[in-house]
């Protein structure tokens, strides 16, 4: 398993980091060390942030983090990240599960429902809700 950690800056995603091995879950810190050096503390936890990922997830932890430090909408990466083949335990898929609790409420999304096929659907709580007919989803 993957485990995702996302740094705020202002309650926004900044950047993100992916560790192979398990984490506590909740709200922790992300502390710099030094260049390409991070410490993860939550509640007397800690633990220096060391990930083996392949080549390709790297690459696609480096361009989100990329994204995100340059204004990217979030709602666009989630987009793009469930796009790419793959089920629901994929990295991408987990990395844009992740992220798309950080898409504000109410803004609209662009899947249509999936019960009544309306486009009047919005994110709530993380999840797609349509507006017609009141049916959620999560992906």
């Amino acid at each position: 398993p993957h485990y995702v950690i996302v740094g705020l800056i202002n309650n926004k995603p900044y950047e993100i980091f992916i560790e192979n091995k398990e984490l506590p879950i909740g709200k922790g810190i992300l502390i710099k060390q030094s260049k390409g050096n991070y410490k993860f503390v939550k509640d007397g936890y800690e633990k220096i942030v060391t990930s083996e990922m392949s080549d390709e997830q790297a690459a696609i932890t480096r361009l989100t983090s990329t994204s995100l430090r340059h204004g990217t909408d979030i709602k666009f990466l989630v987009e793009q990240l469930n796009k790419c083949d793959g089920d629901l335990f994929s990295f991408t898929k987990g990395l844009a599960r992740t992220l798309k609790k950080y898409i504000p409420d109410g803004v609209k999304s662009t899947v249509k429902c999936n019960d009544c096929n309306s486009e009047n659907v919005i994110f709530e709580e993380g999840c797609n809700k349509c507006l017609n007919c009141g049916s959620s989803a999560c992906s």
